[in-house]
């Protein structure tokens, strides 16, 4: 047996590939090594969604997942899933190695990952060739959910927004500045608090406001990233996220007047991954 995770800023996706190609699927919480502790990390491992599936049993555990890039997230990662799926080999990768192979397989292109962060790589079909380091949601992160909920909620707070959608926005959610600026400021997962207001910017997709809100956010992506890798002008340029997957019309909008091919746009890639897999046992 074989388990595939994708884990992100805010869930995680698993399959699980077991006797003759038969795929069982589970979701939990995102498991960020940056944010969470060895034991918080065993804690969720061990939590309802995931007992599904027999720990005993499985052979081989491929985890991809955000903050999996330095030794030391690495390092604790693989230690609390080794403790729970003590009979497994267990590889721990970055999440940006898991959207270039879902979106490319094994050819050259560009991947973008565009969730509740960002982040960029070129993909030579075999490993990822160059990184533009994202920065996180504080100081980078263009056009991910977190980066457009804080554009959203700092024009709400300078009271900026037009005022049907400010009355619209209250209405909503009931927040005040004061009381945003303590959910940012000192409660756990900020990011996750403000990659949650692209739900309103969804809704409100059509408005010209909002359309120039998003549009000023993607094209920051193309220009501090995208562009800046010489072969983003020509080999495909594929996307994976709830963001590039929801707001895909204005995403091919930007990529066009910036002359890029725009590939695969996935809302998640877990199941191109199990299939990457599945085609690696073969």
């Amino acid at each position: 047996m074989k388990l595939i995770a994708d884990s992100g800023g805010t869930k995680t996706d698993w399959r699980l590939i077991g006797e003759f190609n038969i795929i069982h699927q589970a979701k939990s919480d995102g498991l960020n090594p940056y944010f969470l502790s060895e034991i918080e990390i065993v804690d969720i491992l061990k939590s309802d969604p995931l007992q599904m599936f027999p720990a005993e049993e499985i052979e081989e555990v491929v985890f991809y997942g955000a903050g999996c890039s330095g030794d030391i997230q690495i390092s604790k990662m693989e230690k609390a899933l080794s403790e729970v799926y003590s009979f497994a080999h267990v590889h721990v990768e970055h999440d940006l190695l898991g959207a270039a192979r879902a979106i490319c397989g094994r050819n050259e292109g560009i991947a973008v990952i565009l969730g509740t962060g960002a982040n960029t790589c070129y993909f030579n079909g075999e490993h990822i060739e160059a990184n533009i380091p994202s920065l996180g949601y504080v100081l980078g992160d263009e056009g991910g959910g977190a980066d457009l909920g804080k554009s959203l909620l700092k024009a709400f707070c300078l009271e900026e927004m037009p005022d049907h959608l400010d009355t619209a926005f209250r209405i909503k959610y009931g927040h005040t500045r004061d009381s945003l600026l303590q959910n940012i400021y000192s409660e756990p997962f900020p990011s996750r608090f403000l990659a949650h207001f692209t739900h309103f910017l969804s809704k409100n997709m059509d408005d010209p406001w909002v359309k120039d809100l998003i549009f000023e956010r993607f094209e920051l992506l193309f220009k501090k990233t995208i562009l800046q890798y010489p072969e983003s002008r020509h080999v495909p340029v594929g996307f994976v996220g709830s963001i590039a997957f929801h707001f895909s019309r204005y995403l091919r909008d930007v990529a066009e007047s910036m002359g890029v091919q725009v590939g695969q746009i996935l809302e998640t890639p877990i199941a191109a991954l199990t299939l990457f897999h599945m085609n690696d046992d073969e």
